[in-house]
């Protein structure tokens, strides 16, 4: 999705057509997060753009988890001389990715994980069903196993 975004900013960035000089970091950044999101969100196992394949450990994948660690590590925001709470949600889920993966791979013999599956998705959505069943209530009541269908 990002990939016109990070040429026209190399196209522009090489014909010196920026203002900043760092349009190449920039450029990387936004490949980083791109792939990134896209390694966090894969719902088949195997994609024309790799880093959307299942989590299956390998170099490419990898690489990623470690770049962006990396970055947040190394990345300290406006005067904060620690890092921000979604810093460390983001290297903890890179770890947590890379772990969970060794095990269900050693344990039962997992070839990759669709990481869409990961993520609370499902629950929102069976919240706002129940929601959408209270007529005008904003929140699930105590009684929502009774709205429920068996």
């Amino acid at each position: 999705m990002y990939e016109l975004l990070i040429k026209l900013i190399s196209f522009l960035g090489q014909n010196g057509d920026l203002k900043c000089q760092n349009w190449r970091e920039t450029a990387k950044f936004i490949m980083l997060v791109d792939q990134w999101f896209d390694l966090f969100n894969s719902s088949v196992v195997s994609d024309t753009k790799q880093s959307k394949n299942g989590y299956s450990s390998s170099a490419e994948q990898l690489l990623v988890l470690s770049e962006m660690i990396t970055f947040m590590q190394s990345s300290l925001i406006s005067n904060n001389k620690k890092l921000l709470p979604f810093q460390k949600g983001v290297i903890i889920n890179c770890k947590s990715l890379q772990s969970l993966y060794k095990c269900l791979s050693e344990m039962y013999g997992v070839k990759y994980i669709l990481t869409k599956n990961l993520n609370q998705d499902v629950f929102e959505h069976f919240f706002g069903m129940i929601r959408q069943t209270g007529a005008g209530h904003c929140y699930p009541c105590s009684d929502f196993k009774n709205r429920q269908e068996p």
